[in-house]
């Protein structure tokens, strides 16, 4: 199957060109953006990634999946797709609050940790104990000016800094990771036709444990080299960044270039995936055929189940009803072979709620038993 995914990305590489230079400049602005708007706010700065780069992303991915490169007009395809994200179709497909919470509590508890180690580690060094005697007097006498003095120096500020780059590095890159797990997702959408990002997320789930070990199998089989690029890059950028900002800071705070260093990095690191994005765009793809079967067979008895348990219940207005009706019929029209209705349908779940394979109580049931 590499050939075959290699000759498509061979053939559609020069049509993707347009997309892949608008994506480098996107994420050039949006890095510089980033890192200034740091210096107010790291909540803020971090947004502007999700709310400006990913949907840029999202433009990109659809846009070779339909093999597009400019408009009529000569403009990038992906700048007019930019907005599509946002919609209700598209808007969540990446998963980027689940991901931020995974990546936010993995983050703070390797960094306390690395602070620990090092803590632990001076616990026998006399001059560390006179030095943290020294501080908590300080703080406990409102002397925050003498307190600050002995957080500049040694061995505190090497702590700070460890402290700041281990969080910030770890944060982007399971955020990295988590994304990469969630870029199949929009894909789903050809195997259920008009999909909100809600359904489209739960079908993913559910058809990925349908598919049982092949799924992954074939998604690490394909995928592995783009956590490859990206680590090798991340590294090289964060060390980089490293360099950068010590030498520009003027009061080389090390909480500052211990946090911006792997931002820096992050950025540097998207410039090479942007442009092996296709190959990567062609293996998703070919994941998404593979996997077709499951994704519509678990969405059709998905939709079922929540249109039998909703009507019982009398939790769904019409508008509600009529939607999954047609979602229904459009999937069995689509294409029999990968719906497969007779061999896969289920029983709906009797009248006091859903089966245990059925969604719990959203209008597009994310189903219980296959939580992430």
């Amino acid at each position: 199957m590499r050939k075959e995914i290699f000759a498509s990305f061979r053939e559609n590489y020069a049509k993707s060109l347009p997309n892949i230079a608008i994506f480098v400049l996107v994420s050039v602005a949006v890095g510089a953006m980033t890192m200034a708007l740091y210096y107010v706010s790291q909540q803020v700065a971090l947004l502007a990634i999700s709310f400006l780069l990913v949907p840029f992303v999202f433009a990109f991915q659809s846009s070779y999946q339909l093999r597009e490169s400019t408009t009529l007009s000569g403009v990038p395809s992906a700048l007019t797709r930019f907005g599509s994200y946002y919609s209700p179709l598209n808007f969540g497909s990446y998963r980027l609050i689940r991901n931020f919470l995974w990546s936010y509590v993995i983050s703070t508890l390797i960094s306390y940790g690395v602070v620990m180690i090092l803590v632990l580690s001076k616990m026998d060094d006399p001059a560390f104990a006179e030095s943290v005697k020294a501080l908590t007097d300080h703080v406990a006498a409102g002397q925050m000016g003498e307190a600050s003095a002995i957080l500049e120096g040694e061995p505190f500020r090497s702590m700070i800094f460890a402290s700041a780059l281990t969080n910030m590095a770890s944060y982007l890159a399971f955020n990295f990771y988590f994304f990469f797990r969630a870029l199949p997702i929009p894909y789903v959408d050809s195997s259920v036709k008009n999909a909100p990002a809600r359904l489209k997320v739960a079908i993913f789930r559910g058809g990925k444990h349908m598919a049982g070990s092949a799924f992954e199998k074939e998604y690490w089989y394909f995928m592995w080299p783009a956590f490859v690029l990206t680590a090798l890059f991340f590294a090289a950028g964060t060390y980089g960044g490293y360099a950068l900002f010590s030498s520009l800071l003027p009061a080389k705070d090390p909480l500052m270039v211990g946090s911006l260093a792997p931002l820096f990095g992050f950025f540097v690191a998207l410039i090479p995936l942007a442009f092996a994005a296709p190959y990567f765009f062609e293996c998703l793809l070919a994941i998404q055929a593979a996997n077709s079967k499951s994704y519509g067979q678990y969405g059709y008895s998905l939709i079922r189940q929540n249109l039998e348990y909703l009507r019982a219940t009398e939790r769904m207005r019409q508008e509600q009803a009529s939607n999954l009706e047609e979602t229904l019929k459009n999937m069995q029209e689509q294409n029999d072979d990968v719906i497969d209705v007779d061999a896969k349908e289920k029983d709906p779940g009797d009248s006091n709620g859903p089966s245990s394979d059925a969604p719990s109580k959203d209008d597009y049931g994310r189903s219980d038993s296959h939580r992430e």
